[in-house]
């Protein structure tokens, strides 16, 4: 089974039918988790671990937000902000003391930057926050307002219903 990963319904490209679309979105937001309120609306909880530091802390937090803001953020994000929290903050501390002591050529810090500058990548291909990713979620969301106000798409959608 080879093959690119499945993505998420709203990030996939390429033609498919109403129903396939609502019972992917569907199935989505039952794994995205989170609460059912008294309105209706979903709320998802996402908590910060309690092994991570004050700055691994911050960093977490902040790309909470962001995931949160873009409408992506699922309960099971937890695990894997906190693994970019802990990445960014190491290799931006290995960065630092690499800076100060001017020891560029040590195999070992180069070998731990490496490895979690690999675990940072990983994370942000598993949390959508490289560049590429966050321009396709903006042009869908773009396109996806367009539809909203276009007229012609209604009507069609309306006689789809019929």
């Amino acid at each position: 089974m080879g093959g690119r990963p499945a993505k998420a319904i709203k990030t996939a490209s390429g033609a498919r039918t109403k129903q396939v679309k609502a019972a992917r979105e569907e199935a989505e937001s039952r794994l995205r988790g989170g609460k059912t309120g008294k309105n209706g609306n979903k709320t998802v909880v996402v908590t910060c671990p309690a092994y991570l530091t004050s700055a691994q802390k911050y960093i977490f937090d902040k790309v909470k937000t962001l995931l949160k803001d873009a409408g992506v953020l699922g309960s099971v994000d937890g695990y894997m902000i906190a693994v970019c929290a802990v990445s960014i903050d190491r290799v931006r501390e290995i960065d630092k003391q690499m800076n100060g002591d001017g020891k560029i050529c040590d195999k070992d810090a180069v070998l731990a930057r490496s490895k979690y500058l690999s675990d940072f990548y990983r994370s942000c291909n598993e949390l959508g926050l490289s560049p590429q990713a966050r321009a396709k979620l903006g042009v869908l969301a773009a396109s996806k307002k367009a539809e909203e106000t276009d007229p012609l798409v209604k009507v069609l959608d309306d006689y789809d219903d019929d």
